[in-house]
């Protein structure tokens, strides 16, 4: 069977009995970027939405890394 989308593999053949994750946009060191939050104190970072271009060469922003966090009420 061929499935001709543009949506990502991991959308279409996802686990429909996992919840969804939960993102949300965060600033932190002033840099804006999109995180998964856990069900901790912790956030899986997604993507950058910074504008400056040494953000991206910051390895402790780097995409998949795990930060502590914990959201503001």
């Amino acid at each position: 069977m061929i499935y001709d989308t543009s949506l990502p593999p991991e959308l279409v053949f996802q686990d429909q009995t996992q919840p969804a994750p939960q993102y949300q946009e965060i600033v932190i060191e002033g840099v804006q970027m999109l995180v998964e939050v856990n069900q901790s104190a912790e956030a899986r970072i997604v993507r950058l939405l910074s504008g400056d271009p040494q953000d991206y060469l910051n390895p402790r922003f780097q995409p998949g890394n795990v930060i502590q966090w914990i959201p503001k009420i």
